[in-house]
């Protein structure tokens, strides 16, 4: 049952509906156009999903255009460690041309170079430590 104290707050303010049955009226007195057969409601139709696609172009002009700085952001970054990497090449070529194919520097490209060096070093340490 509902509380009497709650119904009557409810008719005070003009919601009768809460508590009482509301009461049954037919399809034409309904606010919509879909329920009525005598009328088309294609045009209410046809303006929500005119309004949808509205909205959702807008969203994805934004995701889109979100997209695109970050791929600008992402080609700025590139050309940079390419600009870097340039750099870092020029400097290679110059010692590289100052010193020729015979450079220390220029050893290690040969396979197994690193390994006999470092085997190189580690005789030598040991020889130190032994002396000592």
């Amino acid at each position: 049952m509902i509380n009497p104290t709650l119904a009557q707050a409810h008719l005070n303010k003009g919601e009768a509906g809460m508590v009482q049955k509301t009461p049954l009226v037919g399809n034409l007195m309904d606010a919509g156009a879909a329920s009525k057969v005598a009328l088309n409601p294609q045009q209410n139709i046809s303006a929500q999903q005119l309004m949808t696609k509205v909205g959702q172009d807008a969203d994805t002009a934004v995701i889109g255009k979100i997209a695109e700085q970050e791929g600008a952001m992402r080609t700025a970054q590139l050309k940079q460690s390419q600009a870097e990497q340039d750099a870092a090449q020029a400097v290679s070529t110059m010692i590289y041309a100052k010193y020729g194919a015979n450079s220390a520097t220029a050893s290690f490209a040969n396979p197994g170079e690193a390994e006999k060096r470092g085997m190189s070093v580690i005789q030598q340490l040991a020889m130190k430590n032994a002396m000592a």
